[in-house]
C-alpha cells in the first residue's frame, strides 16, 4: 500500500443486528505515522451501531484495538490516532468513543450493531500518513 493513502476500512449495508463482523484488513502500512477516521453512519429504528478499529504487527500479529467509534444513532464522528512511543504499558478493550495512541502495520474495523435498521450505512474511511 502507498502511505500516504486513503482507504475504506469498512463500507456495509445495515439492516439487521451483527455482532463483532471483522472486516477485510488493510495491510503493509509499515511507516505510518498517523491516521484519522472518519466514521458515518446513516438510518433509522436500530439502537446501536459500534465500528471498532484494530491494528496488529504483521500477518502473525495479535489484532489489538486501536480506536472505539460509537452511534447511538445515525450521525458522524472522526477521531485521529497518532503513534506511540513504543508499546502501551497494556492492551485492554476500549471504552466507548475513545483511542489508544499505537499503530501495527495492518488496520481493520470490527462492526457490532443492534436492533433493525431502515437504509443503514456503517462507513469507516482512513487516512494513512
Amino acid at each position: 500500500m502507498a502511505i500516504p493513502g486513503v482507504y475504506t476500512l469498512v463500507s456495509e449495508t445495515v439492516t439487521t443486528a451483527v455482532t463483532a463482523q471483522a472486516q477485510t484488513a488493510i495491510d503493509s502500512l509499515e511507516g505510518m505515522t498517523r491516521v484519522t477516521f472518519e466514521a458515518t453512519f446513516s438510518g433509522t429504528g436500530g439502537t446501536t451501531a459500534v465500528a471498532l478499529i484494530q491494528s496488529r504487527m504483521g500477518s502473525a500479529g495479535v489484532w489489538r484495538e486501536i480506536a472505539s467509534i460509537d452511534f447511538a444513532a445515525a450521525g458522524s464522528k472522526s477521531c485521529t490516532v497518532l503513534t506511540a512511543a513504543g508499546t502501551p504499558a497494556a492492551f485492554a478493550a476500549l471504552s466507548a468513543n475513545s483511542v489508544l495512541n499505537w499503530l501495527g502495520t495492518e488496520l481493520r474495523a470490527v462492526i457490532t450493531t443492534t436492533g433493525t435498521w431502515v437504509g443503514g450505512v456503517l462507513a469507516v474511511r482512513v487516512h494513512v500518513a
